[in-house]
């Protein structure tokens, strides 16, 4: 049951992140528009290079989820990685933005947490 949960998250996870990456490079303007970011040249060439970045992330999950499928340990080992990034990325983005970006807080770092605590919990009950 653990492990499932688990698996669906981090395939959640990843969901998320093709979505994000794939909404940078082929939607930017509507992507820059959920976030409240106007449209410069500047930010054109911004979210161009984060979308790819975004992507080498998303791919990274999916290589954790399916190596976690297999029950390979580095899976596991790529997910506490992630885990800890998103939440890093939480409280970075909170602190660069004066506390006022807390959905960012909420969803990255939250995101993350739960990530480790059911690849906490699959090891030790899974």
């Amino acid at each position: 049951m653990i492990r499932t949960l688990f698996l669906f998250w981090l395939g959640l996870a990843t969901l998320i992140e093709f979505g994000l990456a794939l909404g940078g490079l082929f939607a930017p303007d509507f992507l820059r528009a959920q976030f409240h970011i106007g449209t410069t040249e500047d930010t054109r060439f911004l979210t161009y290079v984060v979308a790819w970045l975004i992507l080498m992330i998303a791919i990274a999950c999916a290589l954790a989820w399916r190596w976690s499928f297999l029950g390979k340990s580095a899976g596991y080992v790529l997910t506490n990685w992630l885990g800890l990034f998103w939440i890093g990325i939480g409280i970075g983005i909170y602190f660069q933005s004066n506390g006022v970006r807390t959905d960012n807080l909420a969803l990255d770092s939250a995101k993350g947490a739960i990530l480790i605590l059911l690849n906490y919990l699959n090891d030790r009950f899974g």
